[in-house]
C-alpha cells in the first residue's frame, strides 16, 4: 500500500495564477492599444495641439516669425534695460546640442562688429526681460532661438550655416 500512496502523492500541482497573469496582460495590452489610437485620432482632430507640426516649419527644423518692423513699446521697453533694439537675441540653454552649436558662430558674429544679447534660459533676469519686451516675437519653443527687435523677427532652431546666421544678423543692424 505503500507504493499507492507514493504514486498518488506525485501529482502535479496546478498553476491557477498563470491564467490570471495572462489576462491581466491581454487587458493592459488592449488599453494601450486603445490610448495610442486615441491619441493619434486627437492630434488629427487638432492639428493646434502641442505635438503636432507647425505649417511653417522647414526641412531644417527653422521657425521664421517676421513682423512689421520694430513697434514702439518693444523699443521702449529695451531701452529701459539699456539694450538697443539692433541688438540681436540669442537665446539659448547650455544642455542642448544646438545651442552649443551655435555658441562659437554667434561669437565670430560678435567679433564681426554685431551685438549680442545672451540669453541663458536659466538667467532669470534676462529671462525676464527677454519675456517683457519680446513676448510678441518670441515664440516659447525652443532653443536656440534668435530674435532681431529692429525687425520684429524671431527664428528659433539652429542656423545651417554661419553665413545664413550672418545674414539673419545684418537685417537687425
Amino acid at each position: 500500500m505503500q507504493n499507492d500512496r507514493n504514486s498518488d502523492s506525485t501529482v502535479k500541482p496546478d498553476k491557477p495564477g498563470r491564467e490570471k497573469d495572462l489576462m491581466i496582460f491581454g487587458i493592459i495590452l488592449v488599453i494601450s492599444a486603445i490610448g495610442i489610437a486615441g491619441f493619434i485620432l486627437l492630434q488629427q482632430m487638432n492639428p493646434e495641439s502641442p505635438g503636432a507640426i507647425p505649417e511653417n516649419q522647414t526641412i531644417e527644423g527653422i521657425f521664421v516669425i517676421e513682423g512689421n518692423g520694430l513697434s514702439d513699446d518693444v523699443g521702449a521697453c529695451l531701452e529701459n534695460y539699456s539694450i538697443n533694439a539692433s541688438q540681436i537675441f540669442f537665446i539659448y540653454s547650455d544642455t542642448c546640442t544646438y545651442s552649443n552649436e551655435m555658441k562659437p558662430l554667434v561669437q565670430d558674429l560678435e567679433k564681426k562688429g554685431y551685438k549680442v544679447v545672451w540669453a541663458n534660459v536659466k538667467n532669470a533676469t534676462i529671462m525676464q526681460i527677454a519675456s517683457t519686451c519680446l513676448s510678441e516675437i518670441m515664440r516659447y519653443e525652443g532653443t536656440p532661438e534668435f530674435i532681431c527687435p529692429s525687425t520684429n523677427t524671431s527664428v528659433t532652431g539652429a542656423f545651417a550655416s554661419a553665413d545664413e546666421l550672418e545674414n539673419f544678423a545684418g537685417g537687425c543692424k
